[in-house]
């Protein structure tokens, strides 16, 4: 049985930090991020042999910590990038540009890598009912009505830090006076 007794590290490329890393047999290598989009590379090459190593087991417990400056991919081709969301921080729904339809604003990702992503939708986005609701909600869901109205929602649930306040959706969505929660506590989702 062959023993394993010395290895070297090289330096091979470096790439945006990654939830996982999956290398294909034909050459591939996806990168799944957890802060920003998804990349999928090929394999140019698997580096110079000539390169210099930047660490080797042989040198003994006192050599120096390895270090390296990192550098553009040499190695691997950028082929595809997937967008993500991850993580979003905030979003905003409003008609910010003028083309007479809502976008969604949505900061996202982290570091360098953090961006602004404007979502538009292919179908105009209707705003049934505007309210100010006098502060920050801390959760918001929606419960459905019983009977013929089982497919469609009844009431919003609105918690902020110390009460609840439950709007009935109609033809426009008004205060509830009594749905059976607690309105002077916050509510769990």
């Amino acid at each position: 049985n062959p023993v394993l007794t010395a290895f070297s590290l090289r330096y091979f490329g470096t790439c945006p930090v990654a939830k996982s890393l999956c290398i294909t047999k034909r050459g591939g290598l996806f990168l799944a991020s957890e802060f920003g989009d998804h990349r999928s590379y090929r394999f140019r090459e698997l580096g110079s042999p000539g390169g210099a190593a930047v660490t080797r087991s042989d040198q003994g417990a006192d050599s120096p910590t390895p270090a390296f400056a990192p550098r553009a991919a040499q190695n691997l081709e950028l082929c595809d990038t997937i967008d993500s969301l991850s993580p979003a921080l905030g979003i905003r729904a409003a008609e910010f540009f003028g083309e007479e339809r809502s976008q969604v604003l949505v900061p996202c990702g982290q570091g360098s890598r953090s961006l602004l992503r404007v979502l538009r939708h292919g179908i105009k986005v209707i705003e049934v009912a505007a309210m100010d609701l006098g502060g920050h909600p801390s959760a918001v869901w929606t419960i459905k009505g019983a009977g013929d109205h089982a497919a469609r929602d009844k009431v919003i649930v609105v918690s902020f830090a110390n009460v609840t306040m439950t709007l009935s959706i109609q033809d426009e969505a008004i205060e509830a006076a009594d749905c059976g929660l607690k309105t002077n506590a916050p509510t769990l989702a």
